[in-house]
This record gives structure tokens, sequence and C-alpha cells, in this order.
């Protein structure tokens, strides 16, 4: 009959509905990407005569705390508690002497002299004067990064392309599984000019800009690159339902860089 066919038509309508609804709900699944934020950073080896000033221009500082020498910075306690006081982040980097002793040693004398302070990670140094065996040199920066995190300290690398491929080898990439900070200097702060090597794909960090004073003291320009969570939502509206559709956005792949060196690296 007419009413029959009616019902059979709403009954089919409702679970077409349904099926609808449900497949709505499976599809309006929240993904979350990482999209690199640029913070500004500066590094120097020199002793900070106005933190206030520098917080003003970064948010985030790295220290020299060991020297090529084989000795600790003697201004590296000084600048984390002027860091501390002014609320800048603080990290460390490590020039390490290949031919002082060995890594455990260095990093010991380097966290002793920390103790008293609270930083963020320590940034090993792979550049300057290393020993002609690239296989000496991989054992040598991996007992640094070993004894570090043994210690519970975060790590990061700080290198670049063709001093990578002169120290460890250019196919070594033992160490991609830490944060890289890269050089180079081209005053754009932003990671589209990396090419990846040594096992990384991304930068963690860059280094565009040398040698520029600022607040009373030389600095180097850099960038670090923090992983936030973003999301866009938008709405899609029907006669029927309203379901937020979570879209996700990633950022631009990175290309290459060029060489150069840290300057604040004796």
């Amino acid at each position: 009959s007419e009413m029959c066919i009616r019902d059979r038509v709403s009954t089919q309508s409702t679970w077409g509905l349904l099926r609808f609804l449900m497949r709505a709900i499976v599809l309006c699944v929240l993904i979350v990407l990482s999209q690199a934020v640029t913070i500004p950073m500066a590094d120097t080896y020199h002793l900070m005569t106005d933190a206030e000033c520098l917080k003003k221009m970064f948010t985030r500082m790295v220290f020299r705390g060991y020297q090529s020498i084989g000795k600790v910075d003697p201004y590296i306690q000084k600048n984390l508690e002027l860091a501390t006081k002014a609320g800048i982040v603080a990290d460390v980097y490590m020039n390490p002497c290949f031919f002082c002793g060995k890594p455990e040693v260095q990093v010991a004398e380097l966290t002793d002299s920390l103790k008293a302070h609270k930083i963020n990670m320590i940034w090993v140094s792979i550049e300057g004067s290393w020993s002609m065996d690239a296989a000496k040199n991989q054992l040598f920066a991996k007992g640094l990064v070993a004894a570090l995190q043994a210690k519970s300290i975060k790590v990061g690398i700080f290198t670049f392309a063709p001093t990578w491929a002169r120290i460890m080898g250019k196919d070594f990439s033992g160490l991609s599984e830490l944060p890289l900070w890269y050089v180079r200097w081209n005053e754009n702060p932003e990671p589209d000019d990396f090419i990846p090597f040594g096992g990384w794909t991304k930068p963690a960090a860059k280094q565009y800009q040398a040698e520029e004073t600022e607040c009373g003291i030389d600095v180097d320009y850099d960038s670090f690159y923090s992983s936030q969570k973003i999301f866009h939502q938008f709405n899609t509206v029907s006669s029927l339902l309203i379901f937020n559709i979570c879209l996700l956005y990633t950022s631009p792949s990175p290309r290459d860089a060029t060489l150069s060196r840290m300057p604040s690296s004796a």
C-alpha cells in the first residue's frame, strides 16, 4: 500500500541518516601535527653585562660552558646566574677537546661546574680540531653524549655539513636522534635553506648571523624551532548535522645549509 511504501522509505531514510552520523563521528578525528615556531636565540662566550637588555631581544641564550683547550669556561657560572635572574631560558654549549683526555672526564668537569644552576640542555659542538680518524672521532663524540645522557641531561649537536663530513665522515648518522643546531650565515632566521646531512632531516636550531654587538657584548644570532601543537577547526554544516573536522597544518620541508662555523668556539 502507499502507507507501507512511505513507512519503508522513512525507515530507509532513518537508517541512512544513522549510518551517515556514525561515519561522521568516525571521520571527525583529531589529527595533530607539529608546526615550527621560531624563537629568537643568541649564543655568546662573553660575560653578560646587561641581561635585562638581552632578554628584550632573545627568549633563549646559549653560553659557552667548556673551552676547546680542555677547561671550563670562566664565565659560565656568572652567565647562568644572570640569565636565571633575568628569566632567560639558558642552554650551554660544549667545545670538547679531543686531545685533552677522556670524554667522560671533560663532561664531569663541565657538569660539576653547573650543579648550582638550572640549564635546559647542553649542545656538543662538532667543529675545530679533531683527529684525522673519523672512527675515533665518532667514538669520542658518542662518549660525550653518553656521559651527558647518563646524568639525565638533554643533549643536542652543533655542527654544519662540511665540518661534519670532515670530522665524522659524510655517511655517519650515529647521532641523528639528537636535536641539530646548524649554521648558515645568511641573515635568514628560518630553516628553509637546510639540506639533510648526517641522518638529520630537519634542524632544531640555526645560527644565521655571527659576531653582532648587542647590549655591550658580541653575540651570534640564532633561531630555535619549537614544536607547537596547532589546531585548525572548521565547521561543516548540513541540515542534518553540525560536526567539526580537525585539519592539520604541516611546516614546510626544510632545504640545506652551506658551511660556516661558530665563532664562539675558542
